[in-house]
């Protein structure tokens, strides 16, 4: 594992105060590199910190048998690090269509609403995310083909505050 950016991570977490001392913490991971390494990061910083850490990943259908390998391969990341795991399996395509949802909008609603119940049933303190550059850079982009104003040029922040799942 890479050092620097572990303790990168974990003086991030101190100064904007996300996780505290002995917090149950939500990792939301998809099977993809970034949120893998905040998994990987949490999980050696856990023990410092006392975490307990509960791995939630969403299987969102839309790639068949190669979506259901993801949701098998961050299952089996849990087990070998002895974490409890929930991985949701919802039917966007279906879901869409039903809707006429815009896709990415359908799909980050539904992973938020089964991440939030997955804090609730552990009574997490909160839920961690990865995102890299390229997501801020297309917030940015999104907001800005939306219109937005001179407080929407601003990526994603450091801390979502929402209504308590517990």
């Amino acid at each position: 594992m890479d050092t620097h950016l572990a303790a990168k991570v974990e003086l991030n977490i101190r100064e904007h105060q996300l996780i505290k001392r002995g917090n149950a913490v939500v990792v939301a991971v998809s099977g993809g590199p970034d949120s893998v390494a905040l998994l990987h990061i949490l999980f050696v910083l856990s023990g410092k910190y006392d975490w307990k850490l509960i791995v939630g990943h969403v299987n969102h259908s839309f790639r068949g048998a190669e979506s259901d390998a993801e949701a098998d391969y961050v299952a089996g990341l849990a087990a070998e690090l002895g974490l409890p795991c929930e991985v949701g399996v919802i039917d966007m395509p279906a879901y869409i269509e039903e809707h006429g949802a815009n896709t990415q909008a359908a799909a980050r609603e539904k992973r938020y609403e089964f991440l939030h119940g997955v804090a609730a049933r552990y009574k997490a303190d909160c839920i961690a995310l990865a995102h890299h550059a390229d997501d801020q850079a297309e917030t940015i982009l999104m907001r800005l083909l939306r219109g937005t104003g001179p407080s929407g040029l601003a990526g994603m922040s450091e801390r979502r505050s929402e209504k308590k799942w517990n």
